[in-house]
């Protein structure tokens, strides 16, 4: 365990505490918008600080259905 990080989740396990998909959590590591460990890079864990600092600055953004629908579907 990394000092002062608290629990360290597994992509399946912040993916259940998030209520997201175990791809979200991967996209958002990927993406920078969430703290992760990546040690032998063959898998990532994730602090618990890091899902409550990541929770609190409020960064979970969805695209909207309006969005969406601009990738080639036009609402009528």
């Amino acid at each position: 365990m990394v000092e002062g990080e608290g629990r360290l989740f597994t992509l399946d396990e912040a993916a259940e505490y998030l209520g997201v998909s175990r791809r979200t959590v991967l996209r958002w590591c990927r993406e920078d918008r969430i703290d992760f460990f990546n040690p032998a890079k063959r898998y990532f864990r994730i602090s618990e600080r890091a899902i409550k600092k990541f929770l609190e600055q409020g960064r979970v953004e969805s695209k909207t259905r309006t969005q969406r629908a601009g990738k080639g579907h036009k609402r009528k």
